[in-house]
């Protein structure tokens, strides 16, 4: 068989299909903003890691995942289910924007009001935890804007995305490497988040005026606030569960051990987490399709899923398995020798890419097929099974033991819990034919073979 025919008359009828090109450019775009931001935040991180050493960083990071875990709901975690609405019902477009908009901001408000309540508990046990977590947590109403992220995601125009996302960066990567120059001290390093978050704002709220559009004509409806609530709050319950599993680790590494451990730790997940893009790229981009296809051919919405499956395993192994071998080298190339005892969790961490990806993929099929709280259900068991190792483990093994308890809750979250249910089963088998090495060859044209390719 002329594998090399075959490949080359599926790309010509590809290239004939007007509708692949459309998820092509939203797919480029997506992956230009995450590739240009990431490599940017990821250049100018390692130099505030080398500015400040293990120590330092660690509190930078641990009060950063504190005021993570406090604005959770300020995001609604429902990023995808707004897609979804904003494409049944374009009559009410500005409505939908509205309600999402000040229910976030109003989220946004109570994590800010969260932050003063645990102080005057004596939550902080030093005074700067407690300025970074309240500067970056105050950056979440001006993130709030995130929904028009929704908004042109929903009409596959991820270039508008892409500007506002690229002038957050640009600001941000000035900013930091001005107080590294002139040695500023860690609370200014907290506000770059809260001007980054204005920036994304002017830069989300710019490109949707110059489409005729006017954040002043959005509407808050409490109906439509109410059935947001209503059906969602698994969803955002998942997400603040998501959050603790992933970042359950540093505040248990700092609680347990110290933060010049959770500035090791941290700093070889920042390298691991750096690809977890590809996956949301590549899921953001063909999730209009995915749920066109469910109602227009059953047969082809499998096929689809199947092949994208297949597709994030692989472009996970050819990731995963070099960062695993060569971690030692890497870590004490880019952070410096201070910084050695990371490689070993970078080994284990690297691994949890397979079943992020995995994972990427499964919550937009629980989303599409109307079954939300089984999120909940899976990211329940994964944050468990963390909580509980990282008790274990930590004491016995430090920061290499939190890195193993990732890595199984990240097994257990996106996969193994996807078992428990006669409801996903067939996501649990589609799964676990991608992660079988005789599927990983299988190509992924049919995730855009359609004759109704979504137009």
């Amino acid at each position: 068989m002329n594998y090399r025919a075959i490949f080359i008359d599926k790309a010509v009828a590809l290239g004939k299909k007007k509708g692949f090109f459309i998820y092509l450019q939203n797919t480029f775009w997506l992956m230009f903003e995450k590739v240009f931001t990431l490599s940017v935040a990821f250049v100018v991180g390692i130099y505030v890691a080398r500015y400040f050493g293990p120590e330092n960083l660690g509190l930078l990071d641990y009060g950063r995942s504190i005021a993570i875990f406090l604005t959770t709901f300020a995001t609604l975690s429902v990023e995808q289910f707004l897609v979804k609405k904003l494409i049944e019902d374009k009559a009410r477009i500005n409505m939908i924007l509205g309600t999402f908009f000040f229910l976030r901001v109003f989220a946004s408000l109570f994590s800010i009001a969260a932050v003063f309540v645990l102080f005057f508990l004596g939550a902080f046990d030093q005074a700067i935890i407690f300025t970074i977590v309240l500067i970056i947590t105050c950056s979440s109403v001006f993130t709030s804007f995130g929904v028009l992220q929704g908004y042109f995601q929903s009409n596959l125009n991820s270039g508008k995305v892409a500007l506002a996302t690229s002038l957050q960066i640009i600001c941000s990567a000035f900013l930091k490497v001005y107080f590294i120059i002139y040695e500023f001290s860690l609370e200014y390093f907290a506000a770059v988040y809260l001007i980054e978050g204005i920036a994304f704002a002017v830069g989300l709220i710019y490109s949707y005026q110059r489409n005729s559009h006017s954040i002043l004509k959005w509407k808050f409806d409490f109906k439509l606030a109410k059935e947001i609530l209503l059906e969602c709050w698994p969803m955002m319950i998942s997400g603040l569960i998501i959050i603790v599993y992933m970042r359950i680790d540093q505040l248990m590494i700092k609680w347990l051990l110290d933060a010049q451990s959770v500035g090791y730790y941290s700093s070889a997940v920042k390298l691991s987490e750096i690809w977890f893009f590809i996956g949301l790229v590549i899921c953001n981009s063909f999730f209009p399709a995915l749920v066109k296809a469910r109602v227009s051919d059953p047969a082809l919405y499998k096929r689809r899923l199947q092949s994208l499956l297949n597709l994030l395993v692989v472009i996970g192994l050819v990731i995963t398995i070099p960062i695993s071998i060569f971690s030692s080298t890497i870590i004490e190339m880019l952070y410096g020798i201070r910084f050695a005892p990371a490689s070993g969790v970078l080994t284990i961490h690297a691994w949890s890419l397979v079943f992020i990806f995995v994972g990427q993929v499964g919550s937009r099929w629980l989303i599409n097929e109307n079954l939300q709280k089984m999120n909940l259900n899976r990211t329940f068991w994964g944050m468990m099974v963390n909580i509980i190792l990282n008790l274990i483990l930590i004491p016995k093994y430090g920061i290499n033991g939190a890195a193993f308890a990732t890595l199984f809750s990240q097994f257990t979250a996106s996969y193994l819990s996807n078992s428990f249910s006669e409801k996903s089963k067939e996501l649990f088998l589609a799964q676990t034919r991608a992660l079988f090495p005789i599927h990983l060859a299988t190509g992924f044209f049919s995730l855009t073979e359609n004759k109704k390719y979504g137009r």
